[in-house]
């Protein structure tokens, strides 16, 4: 038995349909617009090409429905089974045996690596004996290379893919803590947001932490100019003190005395050297500086919050352009394939028609992507993208809540949670 997923059962799985032998009873009569002898791999390519081109198509194979999960890796059961004649095909003249399929798939069931061009001396054979005189090297060779190109490019693209899922489902376990498992298409936080632009500006700049962050910076500048002119100031010193003491002496009596003092002290700076009006002088200038921060980063967060809001606008744009052009690739394609059942377009044409559907459909998942990162995006932006706005189940680090935890610890090196 293969270890290997089994693609013919999980195709049975998902609805395929077929008739004969154990899978369901034979009708008498089958319409159908193509009828295909053989399962073989031209079968297979030229079954897809009619059926993408919308015809309805018949597969006829004489042999059994096999896949990896019935090989037991028995010979006696295999040649019967799976080959034609038991094996035991041979050419005219006796002398060389064909391992030739007879299950679906045909050959490509019991044969590996068996993909090739049709050499020139067989395609010679052919139209010498057979008079397939269309059947050329040069007739035939457009069909291969398109039959090539998109068997490279989908390697390719699933290559790429790939490797792009394996990079998103490690950045996905980095941020979350968690491999990503039964995700769901997450949804736009438009109702935290903003309700328009001039809105957006406003919010940030009284909620955004870097606008608030600068303003606590200029309030403490602010109290540092007085802190520094408090220098000038006279100082007062009252320094107060009284004692009471008792001597008993048994020959001369009871003795006490009461003491109490109290000194006052006025100190007026005269001259300290300029320290005083230099560390004010600076304590004003850092305020100015701090202010000009503050201005600063309220031009850059109204700025971004600018920026974000069109972006977040330009997004629902795309996602309403691109779910239009998914409709109209629909119906497009639909037009093709009705003109190819009338001569009118050929399969290559339905291909393209099915390729622009899919890009286009590729294109809405990704402005569907962007629009719910532009919403979050707009949502930093003014500054509400935190645990509290968004509900989330986790606890928030509040840091007041941790100063007053340790405020009025003595001693001790242990941390409120224990550490």
């Amino acid at each position: 038995m293969s270890k290997f997923k089994d693609p013919i059962r999980d195709g049975l799985g998902r609805g395929w349909k077929v008739l004969g032998g154990k899978h369901a009873a034979l009708p008498e009569k089958i319409s159908c617009d193509v009828a295909i002898i053989g399962s073989g791999a031209g079968a297979g390519i030229s079954a897809e090409l009619l059926a993408r081109a919308g015809l309805s198509v018949v597969i006829i194979e004489e042999g059994p429905l096999k896949s990896s999960s019935d090989f037991n890796q028995l010979e006696s059961e295999a040649y019967k089974d799976l080959y034609q004649e038991g094996a035991g095909r041979r050419t005219k003249d006796k002398a060389i045996g064909i391992l030739q399929g007879r299950s679906v798939g045909g050959s490509t069931t019991v044969n590996w690596t068996s993909s090739f061009r049709t050499p020139p001396g067989t395609l010679a054979y052919w139209q010498a004996h057979f008079g397939l005189t269309d059947y050329s090297v040069e007739a035939l060779a457009p069909y291969f290379a398109q039959a090539e190109a998109r068997l490279n490019r989908g390697l390719s693209d699933l290559n790429a893919a790939e490797v792009a899922l394996a990079i998103s489902q490690a950045t996905y376990t980095q941020v979350i803590g968690n491999p990503p498992a039964q995700l769901q298409p997450a949804q736009t936080v438009d109702r935290f947001g903003p309700r328009n632009r001039e809105d957006a500006i406003q919010i940030s700049y009284t909620q955004h932490p870097a606008v608030m962050a600068a303003g606590f910076d200029v309030d403490v500048a602010s109290t540092s100019i007085r802190v520094a002119e408090s220098s000038l100031m006279p100082t007062i010193t009252l320094q107060g003190s009284a004692s009471k003491s008792r001597d008993n002496d048994p020959t001369l009596g009871t003795r006490g005395t009461d003491q109490a003092s109290a000194i006052a002290a006025l100190n007026q700076p005269i001259y300290d050297g300029g320290t005083a009006a230099s560390q004010t002088r600076q304590a004003k200038e850092v305020t100015s500086q701090s202010r000009l921060v503050l201005e600063q980063v309220r031009n850059q967060t109204r700025t971004a919050a600018t920026g974000a809001w069109v972006a977040n606008e330009g997004a629902k744009v795309a996602v309403t352009a691109a779910e239009s052009e998914v409709r109209a690739a629909n119906v497009a394609l639909l037009g093709v394939q009705r003109e190819a059942q009338a001569g009118q377009r050929t399969t290559v044409d339905v291909l393209n028609a099915l390729q622009d559907l899919t890009n286009a459909r590729a294109r809405l998942i990704l402005a569907q992507r962007d629009r719910v990162i532009a919403s979050y995006t707009l949502l930093g932006a003014v500054g509400r993208l935190d645990v509290k706005t968004l509900g989330l189940n986790t606890p928030d680090y509040l840091p007041e809540v941790h100063y007053h935890q340790v405020r009025d610890a003595w001693h001790g090196l242990r941390t409120p949670a224990g550490q």
